[in-house]
């Protein structure tokens, strides 16, 4: 919205720069201009774009001091899908599904990430769920601090660190530069490692970590110890997730008490407002052609009537239940009327 704005507010800067960026072979007549100060035009523009080209990226920014002016201009160039085919040199920017993988595949999801010349993998296991505000905080973090990998680190003790499978960010440069270490891997010979005093919540879960001199004396190595150990050993840093991290959560269906406690917290902490007035689920036709005296539903949708339909049953009651106040208001409001 901001550069939008400031778009509409420069619509005569506007109009030089896309007559001379049309100049410019292989790139897409859109530019995005984020400035305070009306700028000269074609010198600074020319600039901009050169350094767009330079860096050979999807999304070029470029700033440049006004002639004249104390402010800065702020140019976004965006290169479209055709330059790229025109322009092999430039490097595609991209971020695809890897393809889904078995758990016990994660060293193979990462090699054929990085033999597909990806720069950062994200492994996430099913029932896995972050808002974007979570990956975006959470991958500016380990760009600026030269993070290598990241991800929910536990601390285990005698049986050294553990990544929990069910999400971590790594960088493949680094995992490459630091010899390719497997995250399943029992090689005991791991470094020292300092932790924070404090902990995300239980004993375990360290708010940072970091190398220290000497080998580790452990019993076992879990999966992901030695690969936080080779990339601490070459001088890149390991971090849990620290931004945003209630935008992130995992069902732990592995573990049913773990995921009904979870799901439970989840459910009264973050999704007791609105009504869905729509549902994708699908219910199988059942004909039970009982006498079922109650129904017991969600107030959600039409999900009562379709399980009626489906099953072909009669209730003399129906009995709404749900976390949302808001649904269960409308579910009245609808029940009265029928």
């Amino acid at each position: 919205k901001k550069i939008q704005n400031n778009i509409k507010s420069n619509q005569n800067s506007q109009q030089k720069i896309n007559e001379n960026f049309k100049n410019f072979e292989g790139f897409s007549n859109d530019i995005s201009v984020e400035t305070d100060y009306d700028f000269d035009g074609y010198n600074d523009y020319t600039d901009a774009v050169n350094k767009c080209i330079s860096n050979k990226g999807r999304l070029c920014h470029a700033k440049e001091v006004s002639p004249g002016n104390s402010g800065t201009t702020n140019y976004n160039f965006y290169l479209n899908s055709n330059s790229f085919d025109e322009h092999p040199e430039y490097t595609k920017q991209k971020c695809d599904i890897l393809g889904f993988y078995k758990e016990e595949d994660i060293d193979n999801a990462i090699s054929d990430a990085y033999d597909k010349n990806y720069e950062m993998l994200v492994v996430m296991k099913n029932g896995t769920f972050m808002n974007t505000s979570f990956f975006f905080e959470n991958v500016q973090k380990m760009l600026d601090k030269n993070i290598a990998l990241m991800g929910h680190i536990l601390d285990c003790k005698e049986q050294y660190y553990f990544v929990h499978e069910q999400c971590f960010f790594l960088n493949l440069k680094a995992w490459k530069l630091s010899g390719s270490p497997e995250y399943y891997s029992d090689n005991l010979d791991v470094t020292n490692v300092d932790r924070s005093a404090t902990n995300f919540h239980d004993d375990y879960t360290p708010m940072w970590i970091k190398k220290e001199d000497g080998l580790a004396t452990v019993d076992k190595v879990l999966p992901g110890g030695y690969m936080i150990s080779e990339l601490l050993k070459a001088d890149y840093n390991v971090s849990p997730f620290t931004e945003l991290r209630k935008l992130k959560w995992f069902t732990y269906h592995g573990d049913t008490m773990k995921c009904l406690m979870k799901s439970l917290s989840l459910n009264a902490k973050e999704y007791h407002h609105g009504f869905y007035s729509t549902e994708t689920e699908k219910i199988d036709e059942v004909k039970l052609n009982d006498n079922i005296d109650t129904l017991i539903s969600i107030a959600s949708a039409f999900h009562p009537f379709k399980v009626i339909q489906k099953s072909n049953i009669n209730p003399n009651n129906i009995l709404m239940y749900d976390i949302s106040h808001e649904a269960i208001k409308i579910y009245q409001r609808i029940l009265r009327i029928l």
